[in-house]
């Protein structure tokens, strides 16, 4: 059974929502789709509608996502939804979050926070609270804690396969470039990868064509056109700021690139998935 459908089935007749937080590369290989990448729930979309509490929804997940790394596992975010986060490594590294979220655990500190933060935002207060109190609010936190764990170890171990497949396909530098780029930031070029394994850039680069099949630029230019679309999806960024968090300064180039890639325009890109 794949990690989306174990995923469905913890949610089904639950309110609360589990999303593993990835980049797109990552969530390709688990087979995610968007809507189990990211924070969902009544309240989160009423917040995420104004640019302000997006952008407050985005520093906390950062910032929870970096707590977690050092074992702090739960809180109330600053809309008063209670969730728990579960770090996932891979050889090392950290390459996502599993979050269970849209519960209620502490009504009367959770409507304090959610006040302020309506009145920071300017939207209606009785709205959100009506909102929150759609949240999960009878719950074990062992198992769910328990449940987070299992999901993160499942997709550790996913990952882990699908890069022991590819490295058996790769010569050493090529090996090195799949495994760490994706989590680079900012992302290399070419030349600062050839320094840091001590080759030629141009050898690297004819090396990196004839097994992956692209060239590396163009490599890094998907890699950075996955991250853009998650922006782009996920709220209401601007398409510039989009582009510019992607590593892209030329927005004309930008918009090239992902016509290109997917097709159509961002605007467009963003309008079609708000239709489904």
């Amino acid at each position: 059974m794949e990690l989306q459908e174990w995923i469905e089935l913890l949610e089904y007749d639950h309110k609360y929502v589990i999303c593993v937080w990835c980049n797109n590369f990552t969530a390709q290989i688990l087979n995610l789709d968007f809507s189990h990448r990211i924070h969902r729930s009544p309240l989160c979309n009423y917040i995420k509608s104004t640019s302000i509490g997006m952008s407050r929804c985005i520093r906390y997940r950062n910032s929870t996502e970096y707590f977690a790394c050092k074992g702090k596992r739960s809180g109330i975010c600053p809309h008063g939804l209670y969730e728990l986060a579960q770090p996932v490594f891979s050889e090392n590294k950290h390459i996502a979050t599993v979050f269970i979220g849209n519960l209620l655990k502490d009504p009367e500190k959770s409507e304090a926070k959610l006040k302020r933060s309506c009145l920071m935002y300017g939207i209606s207060f009785n709205k959100a609270k009506k909102l929150l109190y759609q949240a999960e609010s009878s719950f074990d936190e062992d198992i769910l804690a328990k449940t987070a764990s299992v999901i993160a170890t499942m997709t550790s171990e996913k990952i882990s396969r699908f890069h022991h497949i590819q490295n058996e396909k790769f010569p050493e530098p090529i090996k090195y470039i799949i495994n760490n780029l994706i989590y680079e930031d900012p992302l290399p070029t070419l030349n600062d990868l050839a320094k840091r394994l001590g080759y030629n850039d141009q050898y690297l680069g004819r090396l990196f064509k004839q097994h992956v099949g692209i060239s590396f630029n163009e490599y890094l230019n998907r890699i950075k056109l996955q991250n853009a679309v998650d922006l782009i999806l996920d709220g209401n960024i601007k398409i510039i700021d989009a582009a510019l968090a992607s590593g892209f300064n030329d927005v004309t180039y930008f918009s090239r690139v992902f016509r290109k890639r997917y097709g159509m325009s961002p605007q467009e890109y963003r309008k079609n998935h708000r239709k489904l």
